[in-house]
């Protein structure tokens, strides 16, 4: 006969079971998310600083490393000096709003630190510009934002990210509010107005550039930088992807276009994709055309034969992806001239 404490064990045992079991399939359904629209940069930290977007390269200082991260390799900095620098990113890209984001583990509790600095600094003459994501002291995270001519407006969130655990930060404006997120989750909407004033300073990774001593102890991955500011569901997304991550895989971000070219004239073909690098290669009716392996296709002396649905995939090391639909080419004769004349 079974006493009241062995049914207690066994349905201790099976709930433990059943917890382990759903997490399990929970980690091995874990899928990548594609990257939002607008991304415009994006610093894995995998054993290098190189913009996996565009060419935005960073460059480690005083010691910066890599350490094993949440998706892959991380950024490692030790606090006392350490940091990332990348190059101003251009205002041509940007409309006055703009979101920024990275997964944090913070080992040590900092008097206050930099995360990630976009636009910034210009301290103490005028103000601070651009944004910025940092640690207050305590452990609390700020998305701060600099006014044109004015003082810089402070987004934060109630929740403490020194606890030795991975935390994804973001902070997203709009033009209207500045919003700090941390694991998905909002902090008050803080009211701003104006469009980000744009700097000339480098953006840096692991430090606030303002003043001394504000590094970061502790990792920093999968940075990124948005050219907008990214929904509620957009932030929360990166949050549950978890170590699955942005997707590595290409993204074709401009589909190559019909066009109407004329006999003996030249026609381009154009498609748009990210992350980078990539690299191309052009079909003609889904035959491979040779040598072509360039982000455009260029067809010069037009003839009827080249009339045909182009498309092009695009690769990396991680898979491809194929262009669709068909970007057809038609051909109409060229150096036709109609006069008129009286009667």
């Amino acid at each position: 006969m079974k006493t009241k404490t062995n049914a207690k064990f066994y349905s201790l045992k099976i709930s433990l079971l059943m917890s382990s079991v759903l997490l399990a399939v929970r980690l091995a359904s874990a899928q990548c998310t594609a990257p939002p629209s607008g991304l415009m940069t994006w610093w894995q930290g995998e054993n290098t600083a190189n913009d996996f977007v565009s060419t935005n390269n960073g460059t480690l200082h005083n010691g910066a490393s890599f350490s094993a991260g949440l998706v892959g390799q991380a950024f490692s900095f030790d606090g006392v000096n350490d940091y990332v620098s990348a190059a101003p990113l251009s205002p041509a890209n940007f409309s006055g709003t703009i979101t920024l984001t990275a997964w944090i583990k913070v080992s040590t509790t900092p008097n206050y630190s930099g995360i990630l600095v976009a636009y910034d600094e210009t301290y103490p003459a005028p103000f601070d510009n651009g944004a910025q994501i940092v640690i207050y002291e305590g452990g609390r995270v700020a998305f701060e934002l600099g006014q044109p001519g004015g003082a810089t407006i402070h987004a934060s969130n109630t929740k403490v990210v020194t606890d030795g655990q991975w935390h994804h930060v973001a902070g997203t404006y709009d033009k209207t509010n500045a919003v700090c997120w941390v694991d998905g989750l909002p902090g008050p909407l803080i009211f701003g107005g104006f469009s980000i004033v744009t700097a000339t300073n480098s953006v840096i990774m692991g430090n606030d550039p303002c003043c001394p001593n504000r590094y970061l102890h502790g990792l920093i991955d999968e940075a990124s930088i948005f050219n907008r500011a990214l929904s509620g569901n957009e932030v929360a997304t990166l949050y549950t992807a978890g170590s699955a991550g942005m997707c590595k895989t290409p993204i074709i971000t401009s589909q190559p276009q019909s066009q109407l070219g004329y006999w003996g004239q030249s026609v381009t073909f154009f498609v748009g994709a990210i992350p980078l690098p990539l690299s191309y290669q052009w079909q003609s009716n889904g035959a491979a055309i040779f040598g072509a392996t360039n982000q455009t296709l260029a067809l010069t002396n037009l003839q009827n034969s080249f009339a045909a649905g182009y498309t092009v995939v695009v690769a990396n090391s991680y898979g491809s992806v194929t262009s669709a639909p068909p970007a057809n080419l038609t051909i109409n004769p060229a150096g036709v001239a109609i006069a008129l004349y009286p009667g």
